[in-house]
């Protein structure tokens, strides 16, 4: 992407210069909001990183004046040491679309340009539609929730029954994760703490960072909770993304120490999987993705709670591990080094598979987890 940088300290400037550079960015430098005005006109860049306090005209009124005399949109990552809610509610009232804290931290960086790349293809789509039908259909589904940076609720939904219904034709699997952060709600009538919604902030782009897919579509819902669709996925797919979701967010909560109270918040997850019919509609997939994030909170919370619809029986995640190596081709001992269990385990989960399934063989077991949504066809 083509990243314009703005801050007034040249050390700053050159630091993150290299660390954009590294990741394969071309970068723009203006050491003042005047400076990124021109090259903001000039070069159209995919992305601004701009430095609240400058001499001459701070970031706030820079923002203004960019988004005032753009002809394309780009998104706008501010970079400030001030955290106090109220500077970071500014800079998202200036036109800012995100906000990073100094010292900048490489890896959350990283996660919000990979969001933002995103971002960045849904504006090049958008300048291949003309009609106003077209405009107004991805207007919609972009609509974007300012605390988080992800999808409106009602934007998820509208896209959750676009994707069901695609899926009802082409007769593949849809998967809906929700994830609710652990121990940190509020009691009922109390502000939210500064740790809730740190955790909140990170879950959000730990979740960007996982479902990354140009196709996933991450969202807010409701107040302390996220989510994403994944269409064209199975379940042992979503759970490799809801798995992914946890480690990402462990990762930059241990990496992110301004905020205290944050260190070890972990995440709840329940997904579910459905291969869409015709008479059916997408709020079962809520439903039931609902459940099992509830399931996933009664049982300690931190973990992962699966279901598949359609089957008439639940696979263990074990189980679905097992039946997903063997339909790549693996044998038991092969299977039995990549999980790091016993060879006889293996054979006792793919047995028990193959009794919930009622068959004979491995390839009829995975014959029906790829009919029901459970395994992606290879």
């Amino acid at each position: 992407m083509k990243i314009l940088v703005v801050d007034d300290s040249a050390l700053e400037r050159l630091r993150i210069e290299v660390s954009l550079r590294a990741q394969g960015h071309q970068v723009l430098l203006a050491a003042s909001g005047f400076a990124a005005l021109e090259l903001a006109a000039q070069e159209a860049p995919d992305v601004i990183l701009l430095d609240v306090m400058m001499p001459g005209i701070d970031g706030l009124e820079t923002a203004r004046r960019i988004r005032a005399q753009q002809k394309t949109w780009s998104p706008i990552i501010f970079i400030s040491a001030n955290t106090q809610p109220e500077d970071i509610a500014a800079a998202i009232a200036a036109g800012g679309d995100d906000y990073l804290t100094k010292p900048i931290n490489t890896l959350v960086l990283n996660a919000k340009l990979l969001a933002m790349r995103r971002i960045v293809g849904l504006k090049s789509l958008l300048g291949r539609f003309d009609t106003p039908s077209a405009l107004q259909e991805i207007t919609q589904a972009s609509a974007v929730d300012s605390s988080t940076g992800l999808a409106t609720e009602e934007a998820a939904r509208h896209k959750l029954a676009q994707e069901f219904a695609r899926c009802s034709r082409t007769q593949q699997p849809v998967s809906l994760l929700f994830a609710s952060i652990d121990g940190l709600a509020p009691a009922p009538g109390s502000p939210p703490s500064a740790a809730l919604q740190a955790c909140l902030h990170q879950a959000a782009l730990s979740l960007r960072h996982s479902a990354a897919r140009i196709s996933d579509f991450a969202a807010h819902y409701r107040q302390w909770q996220i989510g994403a669709i994944l269409p064209d996925t199975p379940v042992s797919g979503a759970l490799t993304v809801a798995e992914r979701l946890r480690q990402t967010m462990s990762e930059l909560i241990q990496a992110d120490r301004q905020v205290p109270g944050t260190q070890g918040c972990t995440l709840s997850i329940g997904l579910a999987t459905a291969v869409p019919r015709k008479e059916s509609d997408s709020q079962i997939l809520i439903d039931a993705a609902d459940r099992m994030l509830q399931q996933a909170i009664n049982d300690g919370g931190n973990r992962v709670e699966a279901l598949a619809i359609d089957a008439p029986f639940r696979l263990t995640p074990r189980e679905l591990e097992c039946l997903q190596w063997s339909a790549l081709g693996k044998s038991s001992w092969e299977i039995a080094g990549i999980l790091r269990i016993s060879e006889s385990a293996v054979n006792f989960h793919m047995a028990n598979i193959r009794q919930k399934f009622q068959v004979s063989s491995r390839r009829q077991a995975i014959a029906q987890a790829i009919r029901l949504g459970l395994l992606r066809p290879s």
